[in-house]
């Protein structure tokens, strides 16, 4: 081995400091010199690298919430968006809509260009990520049954399910009468003679 070159590592060539043990340079500093950067002191909270904010539960989550609770407010809403059964899907539809208001709201105040324009190579266009948000929040409506056509499916549906359970519990109450009957014809007749005795 006398013959070979000590191995230089690549983090000795770019002055990476290592994990472990004393950092490079003879004071404790590292031995390349920064580069310029200055960064603004941050407080808990800021938005410096918030786009639009539509994805951010800070941004849409109150949104949402006003949304949600103009729906509620609303005398005309069908009864089974206040049950406690449908709350989730209800804030589901509140935080899309929430999401393609925010989007349509970022888009619009951009120019023509720009909204038809990804900004980094193999991502969408805002106006494409409005749309899809558009038609997410479109099809958790349908769900809620918050346009004509779903709610009158939604309420088929509903009455369909309503009649079943009044079908059921008739069935049960008519099965229940039957197992009564037949167990009372069952006894003895002395023994339903000791019980109306008593």
């Amino acid at each position: 081995m006398a013959g070979r070159r000590k191995r230089v590592l690549r983090d000795d060539v770019l002055g990476v400091t290592p994990l472990t043990g004393a950092p490079p340079g003879a004071d404790g500093t590292s031995p390349r010199p920064a580069r310029g950067y200055s960064w603004p002191p941050f407080e808990a909270g800021n938005t410096a690298a918030l786009a639009h904010g539509a994805y951010s539960p800070r941004v849409t989550g109150p949104l949402a919430g006003e949304i949600l609770a103009g729906l509620l407010a609303d005398p005309g809403v069908p009864d089974h968006v206040r049950s406690p059964a449908w709350r989730y899907q209800a804030r589901a539809w509140a935080q899309a809509e929430a999401v393609a208001m925010v989007l349509y709201e970022h888009i619009g105040a951009m120019g023509a260009e720009a909204m038809v324009t990804p900004k980094l190579a193999g991502t969408r266009a805002p106006v494409d990520a409005w749309r899809s948000a558009a038609g997410h929040a479109a099809r958790e409506r349908a769900r809620l049954g918050l346009d004509p056509a779903s709610y009158a499916r939604l309420r088929k549906d509903l009455g369909i399910a309503e009649r079943a359970q009044e079908d059921a519990l008739a069935m049960m109450a008519r099965e229940g009468a039957k197992v009564t009957a037949r167990r009372l014809r069952e006894l003895p007749a002395a023994d339903l003679a000791d019980d109306r005795d008593t």
